[in-house]
């Protein structure tokens, strides 16, 4: 019947637009009657979701479907946008973008100011023998000459961090984890929406998606200024990142590659015998356990999506918990909507080799892309036949330990005690223990960076483009990235490493983590990577808390203190955010926040008012002030505040 009336609607209008193809708006809705006109396929719809976001649906079929797997939540609110007939084209505009729907069917994508975007070269429906109104489908589209593009998960087969010449299957393994999504160093994201599987190819004459079943083509296609603005329409419109409390972001255990709970905690016990920090409390495996068992039953179609719906009503539960604690689960599923459910994704199944371990690093970059915030790489991979007396395997798993300290999730290896290195002897052991220690030393800056998370939907770790994409050389840099916007992590990842070289984008000033020695951006530079260092450096303009042992003769100030460390050279700020560490009351805004602001001109520290307040909250607390600086008109670099909730101002 609706078929029928829209049939009716567009011949109407055909009257009196004979020789364009016809549409109608429902909603937020254009849909367009190519049957007559296009030779791609028969109705084609463009859904807008916001002014930077829309869906591209076509069939052959007489009507679309309703996606049973949709992993996206539409706002039914009212989008402004603009549609008429330019040319033979049909035109959509909404603020961020211009879509085009030529007499064929096939369609293009530009910002406003006309910038290409997207380009559709071709598209195919190839009917399938036994099933009616099904088909194998292909989507071609033309891509810049100097494009560069990053994602759709972590595959093995993947040669480059630069997925341009590359083709390969979408697929989630034992060694690999699914994700649809693509970015373009143009800003913008391509999400694939169909789940069976499917062919990625790119070559000289254009990027291919195939699919082997499908009812439709779909696609989400999303538009920003910057990233950031990408990143957040994924998370906006698939499910808010949930805060994991605050334990989850220490040293955890694995907890999947115990072969019992028996010896998950005779592992931890014997960590914390040796001195080795490690949270006792563990994340929730029913449901990875669940999703294992759906994703070896699912048919071939919907294999990669089938165990995250069927595990819906497990999520809720889990989150629904009469305690109100945070659940902490672990997952091998990496689509959009996965980071709403206290989740955080990991696999477990890779060699233990230096190859795979610079393809975790690689893919660490390009992780919350994909909107889930809350990522962990397991150090080591899967090492039980690996002989610790092996001085290569040794240094691989201190590396790999350095690596994992700068994930938004910092796990253990897998249970076997080979694992582990625990003659202090050993340099590799001093290194993890030091990988361990620094973790705990950021934790201030960690559990802020994952509360920005929850609460405006940003990511904790970010590639080199999504900061710097006016500098080119970082487009190819698969070994370096940022955890939070102000610090550099740079990986070693080659064997017998004893200095590394360390790309500095852009014409900011970096500063050497451990030194404080300062470096002119756009330069390339050689810094110590011996085995107990990983290089970091922080960006000018960056304020970082780390958690240290106070020495002071004043009885009465705390063990451990938060320092300020303030790297000038540009105006910065940074929200420190502190609650329960647990319980969902951060949800209604039982939490507190301190900005704290420098202003280069003045060089002054601004520790703003409190705001906010939660149970338990300290009445007061002090601030060790830390002035990163090679000025020696400077006379003070370290001072201590008292601060009681009121505004404090330090001049240095």
């Amino acid at each position: 019947m609706r078929r029928f009336v829209l049939i009716i609607a567009f011949t109407l209008l055909c009257i009196s637009t004979f020789g364009r193809a016809a549409y109608i708006v429902e909603g937020n809705d254009v849909i367009v009657d190519l049957d007559g006109f296009g030779v791609k396929s028969n109705i084609l719809k463009v859904e807008v979701w916001s002014e930077n976001m829309v869906r591209i649906v076509t069939s052959m079929n007489d009507d679309f479907i309703e996606a049973d797997f949709s992993l996206f939540t539409r706002d039914e609110n009212e989008i402004r946008f603009r549609t008429s007939h330019v040319q033979n084209d049909i035109e959509i505009v909404t603020n961020a973008m211009i879509v085009r729907v030529a007499e064929n069917g096939l369609v293009r994508i530009m910002t406003r100011k006309g910038r290409r975007l997207f380009v559709e070269s071709d598209r195919s429906f190839s009917s399938i023998e036994n099933m009616p109104n099904t088909y194998k489908v292909q989507q071609s589209l033309f891509l810049q000459r100097n494009e560069t593009i990053f994602g759709l998960g972590q595959n093995p087969d993947k040669k480059a961090f630069n997925l341009r010449g590359q083709s390969f299957e979408l697929k989630q393994t034992e060694n690999s984890i699914y994700s649809p999504i693509f970015y373009s160093d143009k800003n913008y994201a391509l999400i694939w929406d169909n789940f069976s599987t499917t062919t990625f190819s790119d070559a000289p004459g254009g990027l291919t998606f195939t699919s082997e079943i499908a009812d439709e083509i779909s696609f989400f296609f999303i538009v920003g200024e910057t990233w950031d603005v990408v990143t957040n329409q994924i998370i906006k419109y698939s499910g808010n990142t949930q805060l994991l409390p605050q334990w989850a972001y220490g040293h955890i255990a694995n907890t999947t590659g115990c072969s019992s709970q028996q010896e998950l905690r005779e592992t931890i016990n014997k960590l914390n015998t040796e001195n080795i920090k490690i949270e006792s409390q563990l994340a929730n495996i029913s449901v990875y356990e669940k999703e294992k068992e759906y994703e070896n039953n699912a048919s071939g179609r919907f294999k990669n999506i089938y165990a995250y719906k069927q595990l819906q009503s497990d999520f809720n539960n889990l989150n629904q918990n009469p305690g109100l604690n945070r659940p902490v689960m672990v997952t091998e599923i990496n689509v959009p909507g996965i980071q709403q459910h206290g989740t955080f994704t990991s696999i477990s199944q890779l060699t233990s080799t230096w190859n795979n371990f610079q393809k975790e690093v690689s893919y660490g970059i390009t992780a919350s892309l994909y909107g889930q915030a809350f990522w962990s790489s397991v150090p080591g991979g899967i090492a039980r036949d690996n002989n610790i007396n092996d001085e290569s395997y040794r240094e691989l798993l201190a590396r790999w330990y350095q690596f994992s300290a700068f994930n938004p999730i910092f796990q253990s290896p897998s249970c076997d005690p080979g694992n582990w290195l625990f003659n202090e002897s050993n340099p590799e052991a001093l290194a993890i223990k030091k990988a361990i220690n620094q973790r705990y030393a950021l934790m201030p800056y960690i559990y802020s960076l994952a509360a920005n998370s929850a609460l405006n939907n940003e990511v904790m770790t970010r590639s080199l483009i999504s900061e710097f994409q006016h500098d080119e050389k970082v487009f190819e840099i698969n070994n370096q990235y940022l955890f939070g916007k102000s610090l550099m992590v740079c990986p070693v990842t080659t064997q017998g490493t004893k200095s590394r070289k360390v790309y500095l984008p852009s014409k900011s000033k970096w500063f050497d983590f451990y030194t404080g020695e300062s470096y002119n951006g756009s330069k390339t530079i050689d810094t110590k990577a011996d085995i107990q260092t990983i290089p970091l450096f922080i960006r000018e303009g960056s304020i970082i808390p780390l958690l240290v042992k106070h020495e002071n003769e004043k009885e009465d100030l705390a063990d451990e203190i938060i320092e300020i460390r303030v790297y000038p050279g540009e105006d910065c700020s940074f929200t420190l955010y502190n609650d329960k560490g647990d319980g969902m009351g951060y949800k209604n805004g039982e939490y507190s926040k301190i900005i704290f602001d420098y202003t280069e001109r003045r060089k002054t520290l601004t520790i703003n008012s409190l705001e906010g307040s939660f149970e338990g909250m300290p009445a007061s607390q002090m601030f060790k002030v830390v002035y990163m600086h090679d000025d020696e008109e400077v006379s003070e670099n370290i001072q201590i505040a008292e601060y009681s909730g009121r505004r404090v101002r330090i001049r240095f």
